[in-house]
């Protein structure tokens, strides 16, 4: 299920930078930490950092099953 434009609203603050964070998009797994969390032209958006230490934004309207995860601890899907 996908979040509403509302439902991030409510939960933004609980996703503070550095946070853990992992869902789908376009059918692929992400994983990472949060950089950035922003609303553009085309709606809100996040920034995560990649354990290969790459940067990519992500459209919040096309990011499916967002979850958080301990920094300490490892994420939760082992989906490819």
């Amino acid at each position: 299920m996908r979040l509403s434009h509302e439902a991030w609203r409510q939960l933004r603050p609980f996703f503070t930078i550095g946070t853990g964070v992992e869902f789908d998009y376009h059918g692929r797994h992400r994983v990472g930490s949060l950089e950035t969390i922003g609303e553009g032209p085309q709606g809100a958006f996040f920034t995560i950092r990649h354990a290969d230490g790459v940067f990519k934004s992500y459209s919040l309207a096309k990011v499916e099953g967002l979850s958080v995860y301990s920094q300490t601890s490892s994420p939760s899907g082992t989906r490819a």
